[in-house]
């Protein structure tokens, strides 16, 4: 529960600082996603990784894909 809740955090904070529409709601999304072993937040930070390339914000894509990858998946490694 707390792992999630932190990958809920962090990924609420990429999203609001990169702009995403609803970003609040995408990081509330998360937090239930990242109860789902393994990639479970991908199933959120995914689609709007995509949402932000087609929209022709790629620099934001990018960083949400690298963000995602290593802090949002990653913090579960380190924390269990």
């Amino acid at each position: 529960f707390i792992v999630s809740l932190i990958q809920a955090i962090l990924a609420g904070i990429i999203y609001t600082a990169l702009g995403v529409p609803g970003a609040a709601l995408w990081g509330f999304a998360t937090f239930f996603a990242a109860l789902i072993p393994a990639l479970g937040t991908v199933f959120i930070w995914g689609p709007i990784t995509l949402y932000l390339a087609l929209s022709g914000s790629g620099t934001e894509a990018i960083l949400l894909l690298v963000f995602g990858i290593l802090a949002i998946g990653g913090i579960d490694n380190v924390l269990y």
